[in-house]
């Protein structure tokens, strides 16, 4: 299937301009998703994980919906759990995720201790770490996430109900 820019692969010099509109894009509008068609991969070197091969955007779409089900191919905001938790939630929180317990109750969200479907978990890992609720079956948790096994990976977990890491939930309005 012929891309936008032809049958060729694009050029350093084309991905790197494609990749610059893309990441201002995301910039501009941080609490959208982005839907997005892949058609190459590029090894990025991630701090944590060593060398990753990575999808490289040609085409985007934005949407306000929250995304059902769970799609490990889109890249949501700039990597981060938060992107993804926000879109995927509806919780609209901006900022840090190690402060996002008190930031909800400022901006009218409940808030609390027993995972509910649809919640954004807030954990004490890393800087402080943001997820979603997808099922709470008997005392275990499992949730959805991104940037967790790296920057632009969607993946799942499941956790303890009553597990250390857990600061807490929010609950979506």
């Amino acid at each position: 299937m012929p891309t936008l820019l032809g049958d060729e692969p694009p050029s350093k010099v084309k991905k790197l301009i494609i990749l610059t509109l893309i990441s201002l894009a995301i910039l501009l509008f941080p609490n959208k998703a982005v839907e997005s068609v892949f058609f190459w991969e590029a090894e990025v070197k991630h701090w944590d994980y060593g060398y990753l091969h990575m999808p490289v955007v040609l085409h985007t779409e934005r949407t306000d919906e929250v995304l059902e089900p769970i799609n490990h191919n889109k890249w949501y905001g700039n990597g981060s759990c938060v992107p993804y938790a926000r879109v995927r939630s509806g919780i609209q929180l901006f900022g840090w995720a190690r402060y996002f317990l008190e930031d909800a109750a400022k901006a009218g969200y409940a808030t609390g201790t027993d995972p509910v479907v649809g919640s954004m978990m807030v954990t004490n890992e890393s800087n402080g770490h943001v997820a979603v609720v997808e099922e709470v079956f008997g005392k275990e948790v499992m949730i959805s996430e991104q940037n967790f096994k790296g920057i632009y990976i969607v993946s799942e977990r499941t956790l303890e109900v009553y597990d250390s890491r857990i600061k807490g939930y929010i609950y979506p309005k």
